[in-house]
């Protein structure tokens, strides 16, 4: 048997935020806090400042990671780690193991600590352990005896950058002797580092003091614009007066309380689990970190927050453009609309739309009208958008405007037509319309420069030829 004795050091209990420091140790001053070791095999506990690997005949031992600069001591500060012993003195003595020596050590808190008359006891501490998980791991256990153990938590591996890590039982509430010690298991595989800890430390609530713990609201998410109704669910403990005021408050976008939005109330003086009826205000700006609390009036307590961000999502931003680009179009034409900004769309009214399908819709009104959508996003929120349709009469358009001194050849004509012309300049765009104004034809550039009115009944029509930025407007005749 191998056991490490250190001197004690005093252990102050301190009370912040209602939890009570039981136990904490930095592993900076000498100490008996920790009873090292006495299983089997040669990879031990030791408590150190050693970080350094190196190399020797073959044996590449890497560096064990610095510890985050916040920690007591800095980034190379003592900690509790487990070491290949007959290494030790020639190669490193930093976190590493023999995955030929099988070892079974354990690192137990020397002295029980006395949890009677408290609960909520959270067992926190900072942790390496990279290993092979259910091979070479490490593991937390704890005794209300100091002689039966009973593991709380997984196996440790896996991990190696300093992680925090919190465990917490109603076994370890109003116990007279409870006890904690690290447990590391090696076989024949697995990675440094090895089982490291540091920064521990043992909280408490008194049962008699005013603790409240927000649990998750009823929803974590909502639209902008409008009032969010969600329940916000807590559990408070201790006492509390007569008049009491349960509160719950809303933080800013970045999750601070320095300013906090009440959005609910409840006067209770009771404790267990209740639930605030809240109504987050419509005008709350959009954002994706806020956070809830609930605190008291009686006595004055501030309860953690829901532990979750709350997302007030913006609206989508919807845009409609046309075709034609101004939309304006002349009686009997169509003119096609399409949104953008969202996923989902709903136009209307669909009286005067002529598709109604996806982003996209076309119509032909008869007067202008003013077109709406409404756009729903990935997020389900919506917003929507108008569009104004102008539609001229038809009046100014039958009308004969030959600037260019076309002919349309023949003319009558029952089967095609072409336009003759003393200039070379290619047609642009040429359209058929019939004496209401309504387009029948259309053609874009075309090549060759052969018109066929096959479809077309019988009457009059107007040609409209445009030719560079130039339009004419010339009669067509179907016999």
């Amino acid at each position: 048997m191998r056991k490490l004795l250190l001197f004690l050091s005093i252990t102050t209990v301190v009370t912040l935020n209602s939890q009570t420091t039981l136990f904490q140790d930095d592993f900076e001053a000498v100490n008996n806090n920790w009873s090292l070791n006495g299983g089997a095999g040669d990879n031990q506990w030791i408590i150190s400042n050693v970080f350094t690997g190196d190399a020797f005949g073959g044996i590449i031992i890497v560096p064990t990671p610095n510890e985050p600069s916040s920690f007591n001591g800095g980034i190379n500060s003592n900690y509790l780690h487990i070491y290949n012993q007959p290494i030790c003195g020639t190669i490193a003595c930093n976190a590493n193991f023999d995955t030929g020596s099988i070892s079974d050590q354990v690192a137990t808190m020397t002295n029980s600590i006395n949890t009677v008359g408290k609960s909520n006891i959270n067992f926190n501490f900072w942790y390496l352990c990279a290993g092979d998980p259910s091979i070479s791991y490490g593991f937390v256990e704890y005794s209300t005896n100091g002689t039966t153990w009973t593991q709380i938590g997984g196996e440790l591996s896996g991990v190696s950058t300093w992680t925090q890590l919190n465990l917490t039982d109603v076994a370890f509430d109003n116990q007279a002797n409870l006890k904690f010690r690290f447990h590391w298991i090696n076989g024949a595989t697995g990675a440094d580092p090895a089982f490291s800890v540091d920064e521990l430390k043992i909280t408490g609530v008194d049962n008699n003091q005013a603790v409240i713990a927000t649990s998750t609201p009823s929803l974590l998410s909502a639209c902008y614009g409008t009032d969010i109704n969600l329940s916000v669910p807590f559990s408070a403990m201790g006492s509390y007066g007569a008049g009491n005021i349960f509160t719950a408050e809303l933080s800013n976008a970045t999750g601070s309380f320095n300013s906090p939005t009440i959005i609910g109330n409840l006067n209770s003086a009771s404790n267990g689990n209740q639930t605030i009826d809240a109504i987050i205000p419509s005008g709350t700006v959009a954002g994706n970190g806020y956070r809830i609390r609930v605190t008291s009036s009686s006595p004055s307590a501030i309860g953690t927050d829901n532990g979750l961000d709350f997302v007030i999502h913006s609206l989508p931003f919807i845009v409609v453009t046309s075709d034609p680009a101004n939309g304006t179009i002349n009686q009997g034409e169509t003119i096609y609309l399409t949104a953008n900004g969202a996923i989902d769309y709903l136009w209307s009214p669909s009286s005067i739309l002529s598709s109604t399908v996806g982003a996209s819709v076309f119509s032909s009104p008869s007067v202008s009208s003013i077109v709406s959508v409404v756009g729903t996003d990935q997020n389900g929120c919506s917003s929507s958008s108008v569009f104004n349709v102008t539609v001229n009469s038809t009046s100014g358009i039958i009308e004969e405007k030959n600037i260019l001194n076309l002919v349309i050849y023949p003319n009558p004509t029952n089967a095609y037509f072409e336009i003759l012309r003393s200039s070379t300049d290619p047609i642009d765009k040429l359209i058929i319309k019939d004496n209401k104004g309504k387009k029948v034809k259309s053609y874009d550039k075309p090549k060759p420069e052969m018109f066929f009115v096959d479809g077309l009944s019988s009457g009059e029509y107007f040609v409209s030829v445009k030719i560079g930025t130039v339009i004419n407007v010339l009669k067509l005749i179907v016999p």
